[in-house]
């Protein structure tokens, strides 16, 4: 029996020990809530440098951790609370990034690094505050006269201030106006406009930013056949070329006379030049009227088509006649050019 109680005993005394040993070890050694040690010498050393930082919205940011050492075990990054929209936090850096898209007040998160050596932690606070307003447009409009005009902006955000003003320069064509809340442009304009660059400025409490378009705006034809004769004769080239012809903006697509013109002659359908060879006498005023997408304008001009020296000719071989025999030679070319023959001479006699 004395044996047997020294024998319980000594292994009581070694339980005793193993107890004592186990919680010296976990007071050197402690385990984190997840069961990863937090003071291991291998875990992830580092730490926020700026305890606070702010971030503008939808500005790019970036907060890279200091000293970050992961001691040959890459981390796996969490973070909390969530970040807000448009940041997030990548492994095994543990860097916070991205471009936030909403105010934020300051807020304090804790960074986790989990490692096959263990947890660490570090804290931060970030906020994020409004920044100047953002705005683009399409770069080029075309539009016509007097049809409605809707120039939408593609990106137009107030960035958490208010929107105070939208300003344009130069000023906008006549009927055209600019929403000084919401930046789009709309209107009609009798205007013909070839090309005209625009600055767009929108302004908040924070600051302001601009953005640039250009816009041309169609008419129709622009004709005039001021100085222009319409002088010709009867079987001679006539060309008669408007003084000014301007497209403006739109490509013609007919030219037409009233009333018809003479015979011989016709218009061109895109450059409303009158051309040909008359053939009868006129002396009238035709309007010519030039058509393109946006409409149709006039212009007019007198044509006076006059006769021309009338032509004879007789064969160069000459003729022969007998006495007492009837004579007659006869033109082998006679025209007379929009006129009647008033009479016929010869010399000498």
């Amino acid at each position: 029996m004395k044996i047997k109680y020294q024998s319980v005993s000594q292994s009581v005394s070694q339980s005793v020990i193993l107890i004592i040993l186990f919680i010296i070890s976990s007071c050197q050694n402690p385990l984190s809530e997840t069961g990863y040690s937090t003071t291991d010498l291998n875990v992830v050393s580092f730490s926020y440098k700026d305890a606070y930082t702010r971030g503008l919205v939808r500005n790019y940011m970036s907060i890279a951790p200091t000293n970050f050492n992961d001691k040959g075990f890459p981390p796996t990054c969490t973070i909390e609370p969530a970040l807000p929209q448009g940041l997030s936090i990548s492994s095994p850096d543990c860097v916070i990034s991205g471009t936030p898209v909403a105010l934020m007040p300051p807020t304090t998160y804790t960074v986790t690094a989990l490692s096959q050596a263990g947890m660490s932690k570090a804290s931060l606070s970030l906020s994020v505050a409004a920044s100047p307003p953002m705005l683009t447009y399409p770069s080029h409009t075309a539009s016509r006269m007097m049809v409605q005009i809707t120039i939408n902006p593609i990106t137009f955000y107030d960035n958490g201030s208010p929107i105070t003003s939208c300003t344009v320069s130069p000023a906008l064509l006549t009927g055209l106006t600019l929403d000084p809340n919401t930046c789009v442009i709309s209107g009609a304009t009798p205007d013909y406009l070839l090309y005209r660059l625009y600055t767009v400025t929108v302004t908040n409490a924070i600051g302001s930013s601009e953005s640039t378009f250009s816009l041309s705006v169609a008419a129709t034809p622009l004709m005039s056949f001021n100085g222009i004769s319409g002088a010709g004769q009867i079987s001679l080239p006539f060309r008669a070329q408007p003084s000014v012809f301007n497209t403006r903006g739109e490509p013609v697509t007919s030219c037409t006379t009233t009333p018809a013109l003479p015979a011989g002659l016709s218009i061109n359908q895109s450059t409303c030049v009158i051309s040909g060879t008359p053939s009868e006498l006129v002396s009238s005023t035709y309007t010519v009227t030039a058509t393109n997408a946006v409409g149709s304008s006039d212009a007019s001009i007198l044509i006076n088509i006059t006769p021309y020296p009338p032509l004879v000719t007789y064969s160069m071989g000459g003729f022969i006649g007998y006495i007492s025999v009837p004579f007659v030679a006869t033109p082998n070319l006679y025209e007379i050019n929009g006129a009647p023959i008033t009479s016929c001479t010869i010399s000498p006699t």
